[in-house]
């Protein structure tokens, strides 16, 4: 796939007005709704157990199934899309490796606050990915509108599992717990460095994504939700190693 005039990482996005290819989109609604299929299993059983947590809190209870509904809305948009596109693929291999891990980790007893903590690294990169794309013009009409939606609607999800769902499991985690949090957080960071962001780096950044922004908004939000947790998040350590990988400087 080729697409011209890409701008260089230096280039700020939100201002290029540069028309960039529909297929470079496409390719990242894949790949969302690959990672979608992952992600509505776990946020659904962090819900469940908040929920269980504090069964009195109704207005809780009601931004917990609004967030359940939107990443079901997500996966269904996705796939809607995909499905009148046919451009459905094989499921990437790192998507697997993401889906044992999380069905390892959900299988436990004690599993809220690593539960929390997968779902904020996740949203993190959701969020300063679309949120970018967002503010890029793409030639295809829908491709944009989808991911505007999904920026906007996870803005919402990052700040209701940070501010709320995060810190009510943090109160009453375990040590055992808060041991897990950092098996979780380097499974993640392995897979992703390793598996995801190295094969699908060119393909964002052709839809617009300033690859060296986005890795320190990522990082930047995953520290912010994670500090008043009181776990430890080497921000500036993974940051160097993610720019070594990925080639951004």
């Amino acid at each position: 796939m080729e697409v011209a005039s890409l701008p260089t990482d230096r280039t700020p996005q939100a201002a290029s007005g540069v028309r960039l290819s529909s297929d470079a989109a496409l390719d990242v609604v894949r790949d969302i709704y690959y990672m979608k299929l992952m992600a509505v299993e776990v946020v659904s059983q962090l819900a469940l157990d908040t929920i269980a947590s504090v069964p009195k809190d109704s207005r809780l209870f009601s931004r917990l199934l609004e967030q359940i509904q939107q990443e079901f809305d997500h996966l269904n948009g996705c796939r809607s899309l995909l499905a009148d596109r046919d451009a459905f693929a094989v499921k990437p291999v790192y998507v697997r490796h993401y889906a044992r891990m999380m069905r390892s980790c959900g299988g436990k007893r004690r599993r809220t606050l690593p539960l929390a903590v997968a779902v904020i690294l996740c949203i993190a990169v959701e969020r300063s990915a679309m949120q970018q794309l967002a503010r890029t013009t793409v030639a295809d009409r829908e491709l944009s509108d989808l991911l505007r939606k999904l920026g906007a609607d996870e803005e919402d999800h990052y700040k209701l599992v940070a501010q709320v769902v995060a810190p009510c499991a943090a109160s009453k985690a375990s040590l055992l717990e808060r041991t897990r949090v950092y098996a979780v957080i380097g499974r993640i960071t392995l897979i992703t460095l390793l598996r995801w962001w190295p094969r699908q780096v060119q393909t964002y950044r052709a839809c617009g994504l300033n690859v060296g922004l986005f890795l320190e908004d990522v990082l930047q939000y995953a520290a912010a939700a994670l500090r008043p947790l009181g776990v430890f998040f080497p921000r500036r350590l993974l940051l160097r190693l993610a720019r070594i990988i990925l080639h951004v400087s």
